[in-house]
C-alpha cells in the first residue's frame, strides 16, 4: 500500500486523517519431552483510517495489502458519521520520528527452536513442555502533520512441568518475557529449566 498516495488523496477531502499501518511477524515454537509439537511463522498486515470530513468522522480498515475502495468507502460513511470536533485532535506543529522499543535477536531463528527442544528433555520430571514466542511489530501512524514509525519486539518464554508419584500429581508453570529479545535467557535455559523442575519437585514432596 503506498502511503504517500493514500496521505495525498486523503488531503484532497478531509479536513482531519489519521492512517494507522501496522505489520507483526510472530515466531512460536512449542517443543514438549524434546518433540516439537507446534512449530509456525506468521504475518499479519493491517491498514486503518479514521478521517473527519465535514464535521462528520468515520473508520475504515483493511487486511488488503491493496484496498482501491478505502477512501470511497471512508467518504460514505462520513455522510452518515457522527458530528465530531477534530480540532482538538490536530496539532499543526510537523513531526517525524522513528521509535524503537527493545532490540532485535542476535541468535538465529534455527538455533532458537534446537536449543527450545534440546532443553525440553523430561529428565527427573514427567513432562517438561517449553514454549517460545517471539514477536516483531512495526506500526506506522500518519496524519495532516505527523509521521511517526514504531517498531517494537516482545518476547515470551513458558516453561510447563509436570511430576508425579503413585497417585500424587504437582504441575508447576513458569513464564518470562520482555519487551526486547531474551538472548541471555535462551543462553541459560538449562537453569531455567532445571530450577523449574526442582520447584515441581518440591511441590510433589
Amino acid at each position: 500500500m503506498d502511503l504517500d498516495k493514500l496521505k495525498s488523496d486523503l488531503e484532497k477531502d478531509f479536513d482531519y486523517f489519521r492512517i494507522t499501518k501496522a505489520k507483526t511477524n510472530i515466531k512460536y515454537v512449542n517443543a514438549k519431552n524434546q518433540e516439537v509439537k507446534t512449530l509456525n511463522t506468521d504475518k499479519y498486515e493491517g491498514c486503518s483510517i479514521f478521517g473527519v470530513r465535514k464535521g462528520k468522522s468515520a473508520f475504515v480498515s483493511t487486511n488488503a495489502s491493496d484496498d482501491k475502495d478505502l477512501i470511497p468507502k471512508l467518504k460514505r460513511l462520513t455522510k452518515i458519521g457522527e458530528k465530531t470536533d477534530y480540532l482538538d485532535l490536530i496539532s499543526t506543529k510537523k513531526e517525524s520520528k522513528k521509535i524503537t522499543v527493545g532490540k532485535k535477536s542476535n541468535i538465529h531463528f534455527e538455533d532458537k527452536i534446537k536449543t527450545i527442544i534440546k532443553n525440553s528433555n523430561n529428565k527427573n520430571c514427567s513432562v517438561n513442555e517449553l514454549i517460545y514466542v517471539e514477536r516483531e511489530k512495526s506500526k506506522q501512524i500518519i496524519t495532516n502533520y505527523k509521521n511517526i514509525e514504531i517498531n517494537s519486539i516482545y518476547s515470551v518464554l513458558q516453561n510447563n512441568i509436570t511430576d508425579h508419584e503413585k497417585d500424587k500429581i504437582r504441575n508447576y508453570r513458569n513464564r518470562w518475557g520482555a519487551q526486547t529479545n531474551i538472548d541471555k535467557k535462551l543462553e541459560t535455559l538449562d537453569k531455567f529449566v532445571n530450577k523449574n523442575k526442582k520447584e515441581a519437585n518440591e511441590q510433589l514432596h
